[in-house]
């Protein structure tokens, strides 16, 4: 039982490092996923769709089941959400794919 109260101390201590590792890999798996993607022929505009579609399915159950208390979700407030990840994420992925 000593040991397994170590081991959970050292993972809790070493944490913030191993998250960095995996996000650090998940952003390199994804530059060499499109890199191979883009170079097969697929256009830069149609992988950042399938990418955001992807995303967006990945993380709604997230959002679905973590939700503690739902907030109310004017039209104004939807359209400012999608006015910025159309301006800010999309637009910055679209280039970048671009650029590669």
């Amino acid at each position: 039982m000593k040991s397994f109260v170590s081991y959970m101390a050292i993972v809790e201590k070493n944490k913030p490092y191993v998250s960095m590792l995996f996000i650090q890999f998940v952003y390199a798996s994804m530059a060499l996923l499109s890199k191979a993607a883009i170079s097969k022929g697929m256009t830069p505009f149609i992988f950042v769709v399938y990418r955001q579609a992807f995303a967006s399915v990945f993380l709604s159950p997230f959002a679905f089941f973590d939700s503690k208390q739902s907030a109310p979700l004017s039209c104004k407030l939807l359209c400012n959400l999608f006015l910025i990840s159309l301006v800010g994420l999309t637009t910055s992925s679209t280039l970048s794919k671009i650029w590669i």
